[in-house]
């Protein structure tokens, strides 16, 4: 992806490094696909290892992240937590802004000491490991030593826009072309004018990418030149789903805050609806 070039700087100046990364944007803008060119820039033989912070309940989070010591608790077996799989590579903590207080203290001990202890004891284990760490929300969310440590180190990305679509479309194409061993489909103007639009309308990054991968997979069949508007019939280039402030606030109310419940009982992706509440002003 064609990165804009002050981010573009600083992935090259900290890439190389193995201070921790805070990465930071309104969700679907393509911080993880950055997390995973840090990782690709840095140099490092070990796996890039993910782990959504949002979906780990606050129960799990520590044996998620650090493993299990059989006989720990009910049921627990000894198991290598997501740390351990990125030993020698690069472990990518995105939505760290929801974690709760305690676990952000969890999380700064662990990148102060670079070390760390399965639940239910045993000996420490230390390793190296880059920490790459993201969120979509303001940084006063985060404890201040916790913030103190990574705000030095932060890439803030900005929001999808059509520039930044238009300028991705080829490496999209290209690489999914290159993952799926097909051939490499252009994309027209008038097409890529369609998805500009949509992201005009609201659409991220990361479904752009998604609605262009289908219509290449429409190309594909039909046998098409390029990929053309047609190949993105299905795909609205408005935001109409009739989402406003006051009925939001109403039904994250009736939820109780709980965003992953609200988005359940919507019908939508979790990540959708962040973007609906950031851009009417209730995140």
């Amino acid at each position: 992806m064609i990165w804009p070039p002050e981010v573009e700087r600083e992935v090259a100046a900290m890439a190389p490094h193995d201070r921790p990364i805070l990465l930071t944007g309104p969700p679907g803008c393509g911080k993880t696909t950055l997390a995973r060119e840090v990782h690709r820039r840095s140099g490092r033989r070990g796996a890039f290892a993910p782990l959504d912070c949002g979906t780990v309940g606050r129960e799990l989070f520590a044996s998620t992240l650090f493993g299990t010591r059989k006989g720990s608790f009910t049921g627990a077996e000894n198991l290598h937590g997501v740390a351990a799989t990125a030993v020698g590579g690069t472990l990518f903590l995105d939505e760290i802004g929801e974690l709760d207080h305690v676990q952000q203290a969890a999380l700064n001990v662990f990148l102060e000491e670079r070390a760390w202890r399965p639940v239910g004891g045993g000996e420490p284990r230390t390793a190296d490991i880059r920490v790459v760490v993201a969120t979509w929300r303001p940084l006063e969310v985060l404890r201040p030593d916790l913030r103190d440590r990574l705000e030095a180190f932060r890439i803030g990305l900005p929001p999808a826009s059509p520039q930044r679509v238009g300028e991705a479309l080829f490496d999209w194409a290209r690489e999914f072309a290159d993952r799926r061993r097909e051939r490499l489909v252009p994309v027209s103007s008038s097409a890529r004018e369609r998805l500009e639009r949509a992201v005009q309308g609201g659409l991220s990054m990361r479904c752009a990418r998604s609605w262009l991968e289908k219509a290449i997979m429409r190309v594909w069949v039909d046998g098409s030149a390029a990929v053309e508007p047609e190949h993105l019939w299905d795909l609205s280039v408005e935001a109409s789903d009739g989402w406003d402030a006051p009925a939001l606030r109403r039904l994250l109310d009736e939820c109780g805050g709980n965003v992953s419940a609200l988005a359940r009982r919507l019908g939508v992706t979790r990540s959708k609806l962040l973007r609906r509440l950031v851009r009417v002003g209730l995140r």
